[in-house]
Formats: structure tokens, sequence, C-alpha cells
């Protein structure tokens, strides 16, 4: 026997809007419909300093009806993406930036349109007139990552330039590099996976970009240029140096804790003042502490 449809199913086609219309919604719209929150609404929270989500929800109620922004979640959170992405685009070129690193909303780990990601890159390039880098996310982090198409549609955007490459995975890496330097030979692709940037190297990197360098810039600077002189004696002793520390940074469980183990190596060599993190994140145990400055010891001697 046929079974109906769920009713949030139901619900949701009585929810026109698409996060991919976002451009086209008029401010009169009615984005939330159980609290009856227009385009207008939310344009107006955004300008008022909402940067959030749960901001959002402060100045606007959108998403805190029954449905609970099932229904219209995904296309208020594109609004105020672009919103924000614009804001902070402007500013960031009046304060002398050069160009300008494009991450995607957390949101999209759990699924997106592929519409939004273009809508999303083309928003900021129209509030700029920067070249704009992409972020390649890790394979690991949900549907976060581009697919080969959605990377084709961005690389047609002419202010789009290079990518931040952090697929974490070498076989991506290749593949990505692949594909956007045939689509487009001047397209400039910097490995981001800090525990193999010596792969990324050998493969073919126009250069890095990577939170390591933070902490030993030296060290990463010192591989890039042997690897770039093609020294790979020279860039195999910087990787050993290198490696540990990356391992203790980045892939020692329980996962989710780089920035934490960052802002403890730059306490330790008196970069920062201040270790401590905002809540929920807990502070370094004692074995966490012990590997991340063993191998920055190592890193730096």
């Amino acid at each position: 026997m046929a079974r109906g449809k769920p009713f949030s199913d139901r619900m949701a086609a009585t929810m026109r809007l698409r996060p991919a219309q976002v451009r086209a919604v008029p401010p009169e719209t009615v984005v939330c419909l159980c609290e009856d929150v227009t385009r207008a609404e939310i344009d107006a929270a955004c300008q008022a300093g909402a940067r959030d989500v749960n901001q959002m929800k402060q100045f606007t109620r959108c998403g805190m009806g029954p449905c609970q922004g099932r229904l219209c979640g995904d296309v208020a959170a594109e609004i105020l993406a672009a919103q924000v992405g614009t804001r902070e685009a402007a500013a960031f070129e009046a304060a002398g930036a050069d160009g300008l690193l494009v991450f995607p909303p957390n949101s999209w780990a759990l699924g997106h349109d592929p519409e939004c990601v273009v809508l999303h890159h083309r928003t900021v390039a129209d509030a700029t007139g920067l070249p704009l880098m992409l972020y390649g996310a890790p394979v690991g982090a949900g549907a976060m990552a581009y697919d080969a198409a959605t990377l084709r549609r961005l690389a047609g955007l002419e202010q789009v330039v290079a990518i931040k490459e952090g697929s974490w995975e070498v076989a991506q890496y290749e593949a990505n590099l692949r594909l956007l330097t045939s689509l487009r030979a001047d397209f400039k692709v910097l490995g981001s996976g800090d525990e193999h940037l010596l792969t990324s190297y050998i493969i073919g990197s126009t250069g890095s970009q990577v939170s390591l360098a933070a902490v030993v810039p030296d060290l990463v600077v010192a591989l890039w240029n042997a690897a770039d002189a093609g020294d790979w004696g020279a860039a195999r002793q910087c990787h050993e140096a290198l490696y540990p520390l990356a391992v203790a940074i980045y892939r020692d469980a329980p996962g989710g804790r780089a920035t934490a183990r960052i802002k403890h190596a730059l306490h330790h060599l008196g970069a920062i003042p201040d270790p401590r993190l905002r809540p929920p994140q807990p502070p370094l145990d004692a074995g966490e502490r012990k590997r991340v400055e063993e191998a920055l010891r190592r890193a730096t001697a």
C-alpha cells in the first residue's frame, strides 16, 4: 500500500522559497511563516549587528515557531550569511586587505543546495573588487567539501583566483589540483594539509595556507623554500621536524582540538598572554600539553 508523504514534507511544500532564490526575494516577502518574519526584518537584524543565527532569532524570532527553523532555516541562514559576508568584505577592503578567503557557513556540513555555494561567493564578490580564495574543506567535514561540479562553477567566477586546498586527503587534493588548473592555468592551489605539506609540494602547489605557520613560521617557510628550489633532501628534513607537531595538534584524539592546541603552543612560546578558550571547549589536559610541548621543542630545536 502506498504511504503518504511525511507531515514535514507536506509542510515544506508550502515554503516556496529556496536558498538559491535569496537574491530575488523582495523585502516584504515572509520568510518565516510561523512567526511572520519578512526578508526586510532579517535584513534589519543584520544591519543592527546580528552575526549568527542565534542573534538573528533574538532580533526577529525567525525559526522559533512550531517548525523550529526546519522550513525557513536554510533560507534565513543564507540571507544572514550574505548580509554578514557583504558587510565584512567591504570592511576588509577598506582596511587595506589584498584579498579575501571565503569560508563556507558551518551549517553546510549537514547538506546544502549547490546554488547556495555559488550565491555565497558571488554575493561576496559583488561587495568588493578584491580577489577571492576558496576554502576547500576536509573530505571528513560532512557535505561542506565542494564536489567537482561545484568547483567548476566557482572557478568560473572571475574574482575567484585561488583555493586553500584543505581536503586533508592526498588523492582528493591531487584531483582538485588537476581539475582547477585544467580549467584555468593561472588558478592558484595552496596546500592546506599541515601533516602532508611535503606531499602537496611534490604533487604541485603554489604555496601553502596553514594555521601551523602561526606557530612555527620559519620552519613552514623553510619547507616551502626548499621544495620550491627542488632541494628535496632539505625539504624532507623540514618535514621531519614539522610532522610530529602537526600530528600533536591536528591528528591526535580527541578531534576538534586544533585551536586549543595552537593557542597552548603560542602561549608556551610567549606569543600570546593567555591560552584560555571560549566555552564549551575545555583547556588541554596534562597529556595534551606534554605532547604539544615535546613536539614544539623538536620543531624549534
